[in-house]
């Protein structure tokens, strides 16, 4: 990314009402965008929000939590009376949501270790070690 802070004739650029980046301050080979859509989404901070409500055994609000995505995507909404059964609905809604972020096998890890899933059991919860990598590395021995 370009860095001058000046423009042509020497002077200070003005920084756009956006507070992001146009055009002349992009290289031809990149593209602006807003890192707060990459890192998180809306609603995976309500189903934080319902799992930290589930943890306090606070039912109502966690459905209220997950029920605020699902109303959004104009999905009808889950029902649960227990913390069990209301965690059913997190792990579902957290699986549907955040599957193609990568961040879906350390929900399944997390839970492994409570005893509330046991989708991993028996298997590996390392991330595998890349064929590249293990090429690139004499010190990467074993089985990929």
């Amino acid at each position: 990314m370009n860095t001058n802070n000046h423009d042509l004739g020497g002077q200070p650029k003005e920084p756009n009402e956006s507070n992001q980046p146009n055009d002349e301050m992009l290289d031809d080979d990149e593209t602006a965008f807003d890192f707060e859509d990459v890192v998180s989404g809306e609603f995976d901070a309500e189903l934080i929000r319902a799992e930290a409500a589930l943890r306090a055994n606070d039912v109502t609000n966690a459905m209220l939590f997950i029920n605020q995505g699902r109303t959004a995507a104009t999905l009808a909404p889950l029902t649960a009376t227990t913390v069990a059964a209301a965690y059913v609905h997190l792990m579902r809604e957290r699986g549907a949501v955040l599957w193609l972020e990568g961040r879906r096998l350390f929900d399944l890890k997390r839970w492994l270790a409570e005893g509330r899933n046991t989708t991993l059991q028996g298997r590996s919860t390392c991330i595998p070690i890349s064929l590249e990598e293990r090429g690139a590395n004499p010190n990467v021995t074993g089985a990929p």
